[in-house]
């Protein structure tokens, strides 16, 4: 990471509904990235008083992403065990960029539909769950 540029980290749970399919990409060197969009409910009311929901967009990588490739489909329930990384950059003129993204190093699949038996994804070990 270059010298003017800095990282903090903080970890979240995200627990939610796939909102569309999963996309990825292979970096030039192979490794592969895989971005889900996480539907969370938030505190705002449509006119039926259901509540509305953001979308959060979660970065997995490797083994994990295509876990969540083969997994994740529009609407499975999922959550997510989180970091989220702010790198902020100094601008030319004076001010800072900031960029946050939530990288998800486990994933649990909620629902019952399972692949072969599994019932949950995660980078290594057993699930945040403790499972």
């Amino acid at each position: 990471m270059p010298s003017d540029e800095k990282l903090s980290a903080n970890f979240v749970i995200l627990e939610g509904r796939i909102g569309e399919q999963p996309t990825s990409k292979t970096t030039d060197n192979g490794k592969l990235i895989v971005g889900l969009l996480v539907g969370v409910e938030n505190n705002k009311r449509d006119e039926a008083d259901r509540p509305g929901v953001d979308y959060i967009p979660v970065t997995v990588f490797g083994p994990l992403g295509e876990t969540c490739l083969r997994r994740c489909v529009i609407g499975a329930h999922v959550c997510c065990q989180c970091k989220v990384g702010v790198w902020e950059k100094q601008r030319d003129d004076g001010g800072v960029f900031r960029n946050v993204q939530i990288m998800a190093f486990q994933v649990a699949f909620l629902d019952n539909v399972s692949e072969a038996g599994e019932g949950e994804a995660e980078a290594d070990g057993e699930d945040f769950f403790g499972r």
